[in-house]
């Protein structure tokens, strides 16, 4: 179970602006006004089972074998209050029915079901070179069912009338069910015991499911094709480990979370369109006596390959509007271009004690936060930044003691620039999203 309770003024204040009182101006009948600030009170009651039957043959042999059926339930009954104090009293009250001081209120229902079919294998073509891959066939069944909205939904034609204590109609009630499958290649050369290169192709799924908001269509899965050139390598004695990959995805119907203005503040689940990917990844380690270097870096470039149509007065994606919300090349949100790590580690002995000392540098860059163009434009981009971590330290007679200090400079980097509500209206009280401030301390600990 999970139960909170936030405030909602800032949403509140900024649809007042937007709307002329709506969620401010409430007269009590009595010459006076009621206290506007709002409350969400939250509540969730989840269950989950699942169950595997799985099997394998011998390791050790040419031929590796496993093979299972699987089965997941998952449910979630949501009530969501967003209630001002005493508002159900006054005249002509806004409050949603049954629901008592809320302005807006969710009850819903919501059931998950997948049952899966596998099969994973390998052959040992010679010593050196293996090919291996497997299915996975499987089942979704989701639905999803209830109230969410204002008083004026519940009056709304759509809203069928039930006998309930707690909402007085449902104005959804969806299913998304669908069969597929997903499956993997690859094939790995051990050039020698320090030294491999591989390939892969494999393919991703994401199920479809239900919006709760009543018009809005219920999205498809989406899906993803995955081509892959890595490989795995030791150098000099294994004083070097250098590890890399080149990589390139093809992302079909990507599900993309957004809240167009007439949504209510609701997040919709969309989908945005088809997308690639090119990636390189690479790590190493290098031992040189007591100094070790080590570092790791991605670099990724993923932008969409169809465009992102403009959304219908019923919030759904149109494109016989002849508008689009991100056109065909439009960068992907939240990943940076480039994120990367070095670390210098020098390990040294101080009379009976084992010391060292530790500096590493952390970058990332910039990135866009929303997919759509109306919305990252509004927001504007966050910018890369860098980081730096020390610590120095030593062990001694089962004894570790260490001090570090990590953000050192204090640096005020962004992960995600955010809004409350649509960024149209709210966006002049974005939220920024830092890093971790600058934490020093002491650590001690005793091996027993």
């Amino acid at each position: 179970k999970i139960d909170n309770l936030s405030d909602y003024s800032e949403y509140s204040v900024a649809y007042d602006q937007f709307q002329g009182g709506f969620y401010t101006y409430f007269p009590t009948g009595n010459g006076g006004f009621l206290d506007p600030t709002q409350q969400v009170h939250g509540h969730d009651a989840l269950t989950k089972q699942s169950h595997e039957l799985r099997i394998s043959s011998p390791a050790g042999e040419r031929y590796k074998l496993t093979a299972g059926v699987f089965f997941q339930r998952q449910t979630d009954r949501i009530v969501a209050d967003y209630y001002i104090n005493g508002l159900a009293a006054i005249p002509n009250s806004p409050a949603v029915p049954k629901a008592g001081d809320d302005l807006f209120a969710t009850r819903a229902y919501r059931v998950d079901r997948d049952y899966a079919a596998f099969i994973d294998g390998s052959f040992d073509i010679t010593p050196q070179l293996t090919l291996a891959g497997g299915i996975r066939v499987f089942k979704y069944n989701n639905t999803f069912v209830g109230f969410s909205g204002f008083l004026s939904n519940t009056r709304a034609a759509n809203c069928v009338p039930v006998v309930a204590d707690d909402r007085v109609c449902n104005n959804f009630d969806r299913q998304a069910k669908q069969t597929s499958e997903t499956h993997r290649v690859n094939l790995t050369w051990k050039i020698d015991p320090d030294r491999l290169v591989y390939a892969t192709y494999s393919t991703g799924y994401r199920p479809g499911g239900n919006n709760r908001r009543p018009n809005v269509n219920p999205y498809v899965p989406d899906t993803l094709d995955n081509y892959e050139l890595g490989f795995k390598t030791s150098w000099f004695d294994r004083k070097l480990r250098l590890n890399g990959a080149l990589f390139y995805e093809k992302w079909k119907n990507l599900q993309y979370g957004l809240s167009p203005v007439g949504s209510s503040g609701v997040t919709n689940i969309y989908n945005a369109g088809n997308a690639r990917v090119y990636g390189a990844e690479m790590d190493f380690n290098l031992r040189l006596g007591g100094l070790n270097l080590s570092g790791s870096g991605a670099l990724i470039d993923g932008k969409l390959t169809t465009d992102f149509c403009s959304f219908d007065t019923n919030g759904n994606p149109d494109c016989s509007l002849g508008v689009v919300a991100a056109p065909r090349g439009t960068p992907l949100p939240v990943q940076p271009r480039f994120k990367g790590n070095m670390t210098a580690r020098y390990e040294f002995d101080m009379g009976k004690a084992k010391a060292f000392v530790q500096a590493s540098l952390n970058h990332q860059s910039g990135t866009r936060s929303y997919l759509t163009t109306r919305e990252a434009d509004l927001l504007g981009r966050t910018r890369g930044f860098e980081t730096f971590d020390f610590s120095l330290g030593a062990k001694v007679s089962g004894f570790d003691v260490s001090a570090f200090i990590e953000n050192a400079f204090d640096k005020r980097g962004i992960l995600s620039i955010n809004t409350v509500c649509t960024p149209s209206i709210c966006g002049g009280a974005a939220r920024y999203y830092p890093i971790k401030p600058q934490v020093f301390g002491i650590k001690l600990g005793h091996d027993l």
